[in-house]
């Protein structure tokens, strides 16, 4: 009974070795696999919103020393800023980024500013282009978030749309404003204290 024992506790050990083991390489896949991802939207109220995009990887061990932005149908780049010593270059629909290296083990910042359209709900997707020193790149643009290489995306909401975008999809759903819901309420209270009067005066 003892070699027995001995013999399950050494082919436990040796699976939680395997077990380990496999967890370490799906690890090291999941860092090696990392995306140019939209990191923040932020509304500056006036119809306009600041992007944020970022990645922490290069090709391989290639620094990335480029990064083009495609904007989503409808929607209009403005303005753009990225690392010290990167310049931008600013198309009605796409934003291109030059720089010196960025190493794979630092994180690259870029914003941009723009004018979204779409309908509240959607998925804006920003097909991205990151290349490298050595000749490499990244192809983001696919419209899958779990595809091998996803676009950077958000959902759009009324406060990152375009003012005039943000209105008609109100309209559109038939959502009702409070000022509407105010005035349709005096109304019937209106309505309701002239039928009281004359039913008094007829009684």
């Amino acid at each position: 009974a003892d070699v027995g024992d001995g013999h399950m506790r050494h082919l436990t050990r040796t699976l939680l070795g395997l077990v380990i083991a496999f967890v370490g390489v799906v690890a090291l896949t999941s860092a090696a696999s990392a995306h140019v991802l939209l990191y923040q939207a932020a509304p500056n109220g006036d119809g306009t919103v600041t992007l944020t995009f970022t990645f922490d990887h290069g090709c391989d061990d290639s620094p990335t020393n480029h990064l083009e932005v495609s904007m989503p149908a409808g929607s209009t780049a403005l303005r753009a800023e990225g690392p010290s010593g990167w310049a931008a270059e600013v198309d009605t629909h796409k934003v291109t980024w030059s720089g010196a290296g960025i190493q794979p083990s630092s994180e690259g910042i870029f914003t941009l500013t723009a004018r979204l359209e779409g309908d509240i709900g959607e998925s804006l997707f920003f097909p991205t282009l990151q290349q490298c020193e050595n000749g490499g790149s990244y192809d983001w643009k696919d419209l899958s978030s779990t595809s091998e290489r996803p676009a950077p995306s958000l959902v759009a909401t009324a406060s990152v749309l375009s003012a005039s975008t943000a209105s008609a999809a109100t309209v559109e759903t038939g959502g009702a404003d409070l000022r509407t819901v105010l005035l349709v309420l005096l109304a019937a209270c209106v309505v309701a204290g002239i039928a009281t009067r004359v039913a008094v005066k007829r009684a």
